[in-house]
């Protein structure tokens, strides 16, 4: 996300700079946000950035005004044009919001499209069973994480990455509540003597790394 937020802010840059003509109009200006956000994943639980403004002919600049019909979502805009959204990370229940932008010429004419998006309830681990905390990380998009770490229980199945003497760690795989879950350079006393069929509990920050769930490196365990 955050490449293509930075790649994003480049063109835009580069098209100002150059005079390329990213739009020939409002309507190719508003179909350009379009295009860029109509496939973006619904799902909103954390904040991010939209662009703020779309390069025209010559030295034309489409300013893009982004609302949404929830009081929950706020905008505020970075130096450099790109505009932040700041969701309510730590909601009860899940907030859904129609994402609006508003796209607009020097002639005050205007334009909109629309994207609805949604900002899932916080994620309690506390409160939550093993079997559910696992449920939810196999819901995890690849790149992101659980909001905090925490601890699941469960045998070793099989050892991915044997143990370094170099790196003192070892990947470990995990079956918890019926799935498996990765542990990835994992450490602690003993690690080296790991092996299949031990009952280990593991405790760190679990994430999708490419479809793979897995806690993250520097994850630990007790027997």
């Amino acid at each position: 996300m955050k490449k293509l937020i930075v790649a994003l802010a480049l063109l835009l840059t580069l098209c100002l700079a150059l005079g390329i003509a990213c739009a020939d109009g409002l309507d190719d200006a508003a179909s350009y946000v379009k295009s860029i956000y109509k496939n973006r994943p619904a799902s909103t639980p954390k904040d991010y950035q939209l662009i703020g403004s779309v390069p025209g002919e010559g030295d034309e600049v489409f300013e893009v005004e982004w609302t949404a019909d929830s009081d929950t979502i706020a905008f505020t805009r970075d130096e450099n044009g790109m505009v932040n959204v700041n969701v309510d990370e730590d909601n009860n229940k899940e907030v859904a919001y129609v994402l609006t932008a508003t796209v607009k010429d020097a002639a005050g004419n205007e334009k909109s499209v629309s994207f609805d998006r949604v900002v899932p309830a916080s994620i309690k681990l506390d409160i939550l069973s093993e079997e559910e905390i696992v449920e939810i990380a196999y819901t995890l998009e690849d790149g992101d994480k659980l909001p905090a770490p925490t601890a699941l229980t469960g045998k070793v199945t099989s050892i991915p990455t044997a143990w370094s003497d170099q790196y003192q760690n070892i990947t470990v795989n995990l079956d918890v509540a019926g799935k498996t879950i990765q542990c990835y350079r994992l450490k602690g006393e003993g690690a080296d003597k790991l092996a299949e069929g031990d009952v280990i509990t593991v405790t760190g920050t679990i994430k999708n790394y490419k479809g793979t769930i897995e806690f993250d490196a520097g994850c630990t365990f007790t027997k």
